[in-house]
C-alpha cells in the first residue's frame, strides 16, 4: 500500500482513515494524527491521552514521519485519496496498459 497524503491538510502523511456515509455515497479520508485529533476523532484522543502523548509530541511525530518519507521532496509522489474513494481523474492519465512500448530508433 503506498502512503498517502492527509485528505484535510495535504501536507502530512495520512495514518487514519475513516469511511463516511453522507447521501447514501462511501466518502474515504485518510488524515494525518494533527488533522484526526483537530476534528476530534474519539479514538485519536483516548490513545494520545492514554499514552501521554502532548501537542508538542504529535508535532515531533509529525515531522519523524516526514522525515522517513524524504521530508517534502519524498512526498511528491504520494496520493491524496479521493474523498468518494474513487479515482475519477485516472480517466484522462494513460495507464502502463495504455501506453505504448517505446520503439527503437536508429540513428
Amino acid at each position: 500500500m503506498q502512503p498517502t497524503l492527509c485528505s484535510r491538510c495535504h501536507k502530512n502523511v495520512a495514518v487514519i482513515f475513516v469511511t463516511r456515509i453522507e447521501g447514501g455515497e462511501t466518502k474515504n479520508e485518510g488524515l494525518c494524527l494533527k488533522c484526526a485529533k483537530e476534528l476530534g476523532i474519539k479514538p485519536v484522543e483516548d490513545m494520545m491521552q492514554k499514552m501521554g502523548i502532548s501537542d508538542e509530541d504529535l508535532d515531533n511525530l509529525t515531522n519523524e514521519m516526514m522525515s522517513a518519507f524524504g521530508g517534502a521532496e519524498g512526498m511528491e509522489g504520494l496520493m491524496v485519496p479521493e474523498e468518494d474513494g474513487e479515482d475519477e481523474d485516472d480517466e484522462d492519465e494513460p495507464t502502463p496498459e495504455d501506453e505504448e512500448p517505446a520503439q527503437d530508433k536508429e540513428e
